[in-house]
């Protein structure tokens, strides 16, 4: 048994046909395989609703279903994925967990899987698979290479509504649609299209001035209270847990409205900005940086004049073995410790200004590009554009 969190109910369908396709691929040629959808609320608790999708009496007790669940899954595999079509009180979901792990513990052991959609937070079970946050799955720069410009602005787009809705569909959606009204390459149109519909989410949030103290009293103290406070603010949608990370935080679009309405403290402002970076944009972009650098100090090998005191005094660090954080384990193939590999410890613009030869501009962009996103500075369109640009200077 397993649970998975979920936002918003309304897209149970799409998740459990996606489900569907998925168990099938892996359960290929293990014979019959059924995925039961059902549904439990104030007429089924969730044992009885799992007992009706197996068409067995939903008036027998747990003890009494478990020879005719038997006899169910004698001749194929079954997922049922159950989700609540009314609340079920938590005592109701903590019995039917007990039921399904006694199930699988007891001789012989039963083999029945179960998936449930909670998406209220109430279901006491493990394993727990966190999807009430979505991403974009595809990449913006690399799938857009050979496309024209104006793929590469309609993929920026989704990237941009799926990070500021927070990974949450039916808000995605929205703000997509609204995008698309956008004119191709109108950094300040998108602006303006993403505050206008922060403003209009917030609106129905009442103070956001005590809303902004709340956040903040929440996310900057630890303790009891703290922690049923951030796990509140959840609930609501304003704090989630973007891609790659376990931490909270103020949703962007809510970030965005406390930004835009000037109600947010001095001390929060470094944080809001932040929440506003796309973070899949800006690691796709400082991977495409890195990987060109790589290229420029290739291309600039032995040009280079001789290095200065900041330079060697870093690599002689390096090979005494005193650098914490440039770190190659023993066994890793030719380390840079030769007396030449010292650029490999200066910074990208000292080499570039050490360059004993024409110095192409493309090598600039590619040093102030990778500062500004390493730095943690605002993603937007100008960047994604350079880039790209980038990636079709160097990726030949």
């Amino acid at each position: 048994m397993c649970v998975i969190k979920i936002a918003e109910p309304e897209f149970n369908d799409t998740l459990v046909a996606a489900m569907a396709r998925s168990v099938r691929g892996h359960h290929a040629d293990g014979g019959r395989l059924d995925v039961i959808r059902v549904e439990c609320g104030s007429a089924a608790d969730p044992l009885r609703a799992l007992l009706q999708g197996a068409e067995i009496n939903p008036e027998l007790r747990p003890f009494e279903a478990r020879a005719p669940l038997a006899d169910f899954l004698a001749d194929r595999s079954a997922l049922f994925v159950i989700s609540e079509a009314e609340p079920v009180s938590p005592r109701e979901w903590e019995l039917f967990v007990n039921v399904v792990e006694h199930f699988g513990k007891a001789q012989p052991a039963l083999r029945l899987c179960v998936a449930v959609l909670d998406h209220r937070g109430v279901v006491p079970s493990q394993p727990a698979f966190d999807f009430t946050a979505g991403r974009a799955t595809h990449f913006v720069l690399t799938q857009s290479f050979e496309s024209e410009e104006f793929a590469l602005w309609t993929a920026y787009l989704h990237h941009r509504a799926s990070w500021e809705c927070a990974g949450r569909p039916s808000l995605a959606q929205q703000l997509g649609a609204e995008l698309t009204l956008v004119r191709h390459a109108d950094d300040a149109g998108v602006e303006k299209a993403l505050c206008d519909f922060a403003l209009r989410e917030a609106s129905n949030l009442g103070d956001l001035a005590e809303l902004s103290k709340h956040i903040q009293a929440a996310m900057m103290w630890r303790g009891a209270a703290q922690a049923a406070s951030k796990s509140s603010l959840q609930q609501s949608g304003l704090l989630w847990r973007p891609p790659g990370l376990h931490r909270l935080d103020v949703v962007p679009w809510l970030s965005r409205a406390l930004l835009c309405s000037g109600k947010a403290s001095d001390q929060m402002l470094w944080n809001l900005r932040h929440n506003l970076v796309c973070s899949p944009l800006a690691g796709e972009i400082l991977a495409q940086c890195l990987s060109a650098e790589s290229r420029i100090r290739m291309q600039l090998h032995g040009q280079e004049s001789t290095p200065g005191d900041t330079t060697l005094q870093a690599y002689q660090r390096f090979t005494r073995g005193e650098d914490r954080y440039i770190v190659y384990p023993p066994g890793y193939p030719s380390p840079p410790s030769r007396p030449q590999d010292a650029w490999a410890f200066g910074g990208l613009g000292a080499t570039l200004r050490s360059s004993t030869g024409n110095v192409p501009e493309a090598f600039w962009d590619t040093l102030h590009l990778r500062n500004a996103i390493a730095h943690g500075h605002y993603v937007a369109w100008t960047h994604v554009r350079r880039a790209w640009q980038q990636l079709r200077r160097f990726d030949v």
